[in-house]
């Protein structure tokens, strides 16, 4: 009998978590950014083409979840915020920049962790050739949500000699809401040092540590996660192998029903405000002005 209350729980469970992964999934860590401000303008402002062109300093940005699509040409800055700091970057003189495209559809079409293999890939191969291309510039990094957590993971791996380019041609890296934020980084905005929703990356960002700014809200439950609880943040690496398009829930059903009740539980509490938060507070003061200024002074 007590087999088949567990069984009836867990279905229960999986039913109702199944039914919301369009609305809710996606908030939990989806790390999408607003589709409004998706390809070709962020915040009222629409993207130009850059001149393709070798600068002394380049910076490679990376959008957040749902803002690009693959093939677009990486002269083109788009997605919310991304385009915005790309304008800025362009503005300086002495730099220019180039923008990755991949498959940013996490948890519809693809799974998250296919969306950041993805664009791991892309960004690596987006750096060594412009690396290759312009053999006398500094290569620096920027993302926000989605493209936060590839930027930094492409971070890591220059920083311990397994990147796509030297680390003594790196300049710097800026992240807006990164799910992997470390507490080790410099700090920006108004979170105090802390993680992101998924921790803090396995042997962090080495000797370019001081190289790397996280740009964080408080508010915002993706980049700012150290006081949640250990159910919620357990669980988020295993929602990220999620696709709603393939009614793959199957990570889901695999809980115990106690840990599906406490995860629902603690969803809309922290999500609703949190989710606002991730989606409109990197603007200006909030994130880009940092994050370029932080950029600015390693070129």
């Amino acid at each position: 009998m007590r087999s088949s209350l567990r069984s009836t729980l867990r279905a229960a469970a999986r039913s109702a978590l199944a039914a919301g992964l369009l609305t809710v999934t996606a908030a939990t860590v989806a790390l999408a950014a607003p589709t409004a401000s998706a390809l070709g303008f962020s915040n009222g402002t629409v993207a130009t083409p850059n001149i393709p062109r070798c600068e002394p300093n380049i910076v490679v940005l990376v959008p957040g979840g749902g803002n690009t699509v693959p093939g677009l040409p990486d002269n083109f800055p788009v997605g919310a915020y991304i385009s915005d700091l790309g304008a800025m970057v362009e503005k300086q003189g002495r730099s220019t920049s180039r923008t990755v495209s991949y498959n940013a559809a996490p948890f519809v079409a693809t799974a998250y962790t296919e969306s950041r293999s993805d664009g791991i890939a892309k960004t690596r191969k987006l750096v060594a050739k412009t690396a290759a291309q312009c053999p006398s510039s500094t290569i620096s990094l920027a993302g926000y949500s989605l493209g936060a957590d590839i930027a930094s993971r492409v971070t890591a791996d220059i920083a311990h000699g397994r990147g796509p380019v030297d680390a003594d041609r790196f300049g710097s890296t800026a992240l807006l809401s990164n799910p992997s934020r470390s507490p080790e980084t410099v700090v920006a905005g108004s979170a105090t040092r802390g993680e992101g929703v998924f921790g803090a990356l396995p042997g962090g960002y080495g000797k370019l540590t001081g190289r790397v700014m996280d740009v964080c809200n408080q508010r915002d439950y993706i980049c700012n996660s150290t006081g949640r609880t250990d159910n919620t943040r357990g669980h988020a690496e295993a929602f990220t192998e999620v696709a709603v398009a393939n009614r793959d829930v199957a990570t889901v059903a695999a809980m115990e029903p106690g840990e599906a009740a406490r995860l629902a539980a603690e969803v809309p509490f922290d999500l609703v405000p949190g989710q606002a938060a991730h989606a409109t507070s990197y603007g200006g003061s909030g994130g880009v002005n940092p994050a370029f200024g932080f950029l600015r002074k390693h070129f």
